[in-house]
């Protein structure tokens, strides 16, 4: 078993193992997110509270995974990770996809290490699967929510590839 299967395994155990019911502190009546992320990808991000616990985040930007790049993900928030002291910084995390339409007609893409080069350019359309892992710190008066997210990437086309990306936003929830 090598690292990053060992490391992935661990994060969701961990996940699961924690499923502690937190309710959002988003402002009352307010369910509908618009921002701007920036990191991999750098990006405008829109997040809609489906429940008090879950979401569906939509991001579109500019990543080495192509040119636009468009993601979608389903997250669930599990636990406020100081919840005595006050602080509203929660655990999220999800599964989602995205897709790269290349940047000038090229891909970027991280291939196996067995591979002479660990990149390799493609000028095909890439899909693969993502994993979300991230803190959010709400300013409940203002509407703003502040993140930080992690994602392991699994390319499915036009080659099975990995990676990992992070990026660091804020989005302001307006209706």
């Amino acid at each position: 078993m090598d690292r990053t299967t060992a490391f992935l395994g661990t994060l969701i155990l961990v996940t699961l193992s924690a499923a502690v019911d937190c309710r959002a502190q988003v402002p009352p009546g307010k369910r509908f997110g618009v921002g701007v992320s920036l990191g991999e990808p750098t990006a405008v991000t829109v997040k809609w509270r489906t429940t008090p616990t879950t979401a569906v985040d939509v991001a579109i930007g500019h990543s080495m995974m192509g040119y636009p790049r468009v993601h979608a993900d389903y997250v669930r928030q599990f636990f406020y990770l100081f919840p005595r002291t006050g602080y509203r910084l929660n655990f999220y995390a999800g599964l989602g996809a995205g897709i790269g339409f290349g940047d000038k007609g090229k891909f970027l893409l991280f291939a196996s290490r067995a591979d002479s080069s660990r990149w390799f350019y493609t000028k095909t359309v890439s899909v693969a699967a993502r994993g979300v892992a991230g803190l959010n710190y709400y300013i409940t008066r203002s509407g703003l929510e502040l993140f930080l997210e992690v994602n392991p990437l699994v390319g499915v086309i036009p080659k099975a590839a990995v990676d990992f990306e992070a990026s660091l936003g804020v989005r302001l929830y307006i209706f």
